[in-house]
């Protein structure tokens, strides 16, 4: 079983998003890809597609940072990260949000799909009013996929 987790590491004022994971429960850990994902973001989130792509999603102001790692060799936990791409949400604030992998939603053809949703919390007055924006970000097909495609 393998577990991942995201660091952040601010060089010179600059911040970077590095993706880590275990395979041994945590005794030992190590960079997947072989350098960060994402720059000039916070708050990562992780989440693993059923196709064993890894998704991060990271805060930026007003917006979040995607990348997408894909595995040429799951074993070895060998690929590459995509290139990174950001979605600018219509109203947001410095608030971190969250990914929902979530299955069984059906298309107008009744067949089974995939989503990503991605959530960013918002007040409009602080405590009285809250809403939140949300993204599908990632539509699994039946033929496999590719990721990343934001859709709007």
């Amino acid at each position: 079983y393998r577990v991942y987790g995201a660091m952040l590491v601010r060089i010179d004022g600059s911040s970077y998003n590095y993706v880590v994971y275990t395979d041994d429960f945590g005794t030992t850990w190590k960079q997947l890809g072989s350098s960060y994902c994402v720059s000039s973001a916070d708050e990562a989130k992780l989440e693993e597609l059923p196709n064993g792509q890894i998704v991060i999603s990271s805060r930026a102001a007003g917006s979040r940072h995607y990348n997408v790692f894909t595995f040429t060799n799951e074993t070895n936990a060998t690929g590459s990260w995509g290139t990174q791409q950001t979605y600018k949400f219509a109203e947001s604030n410095a608030c971190n949000g969250e990914l929902l992998l979530y299955e069984g939603v059906k298309n107008s053809k009744g067949e089974t799909k995939t989503i990503l949703l991605q959530s960013l919390p918002y007040t409009v007055i602080k405590i009285l009013t809250f809403s939140c924006n949300h993204r599908i970000i990632y539509l699994l097909k039946k033929s496999g996929s590719k990721c990343l495609s934001v859709h709007k």
